[in-house]
């Protein structure tokens, strides 16, 4: 009986942390593209800024980062999204880390490694599928991996220091 009871427990637990997951999940319309990696969703009065999961496109200010922005702005701006939350912000910005499903149900982070506009951001992400993305752009050749040696924004940010 109590092992019963034990997996009823388990098993509600599990139940709710997937409810309470998709729960902050939302959709609405992209109102504004920052940089590749970031958009901006309205949801009802708000405007969420919502961080691509598990990619780093260039810096706005950074080589590709205009061609970045731009792809992001093509296949998202003015367009319903579907922002699957990953998590909040943990620094302060105000943003959620999520993936965001276009309404042809593209991944957006995806179509970003893809097109060779990202980098698969390894220190927050351990999906190895980015990684084989990322791989057949710079085998490809395509966006930024048509420079011999594209410098990651996080080695940009950092030789640039602190905002």
């Amino acid at each position: 009986m109590k092992a019963i009871i034990g997996a009823g427990l388990v098993l509600i637990g599990i139940l709710a942390s997937v409810i309470l997951t998709h729960a902050k999940d939302f959709s609405g319309n992209v109102v504004d593209v920052p940089e590749g990696d970031m958009i901006v969703v309205a949801r009802g009065q708000d405007e969420i800024r919502i961080r691509l999961e598990g990619v780093d496109a260039p810096e706005p200010n950074q080589s590709y980062g205009p061609h970045a922005r731009e792809f992001t702005s093509r296949r998202a701006l003015g367009k319903s999204v579907v922002v699957l939350t990953k998590s909040e912000d943990k620094y302060g910005y105000g943003w959620v880390v999520g993936e965001v499903i276009l309404p042809d149900g593209a991944n957006l982070s995806h179509d970003l490694l893809k097109a060779g506009y990202a980098w698969w951001y390894r220190a927050y992400s351990n999906d190895k599928t980015l990684g084989q993305m990322e791989e057949e752009a710079r085998k490809a050749r395509r966006g930024l991996w048509a420079d011999l040696k594209p410098q990651p924004p996080w080695e940009w940010r950092k030789a640039r220091g602190p905002k």
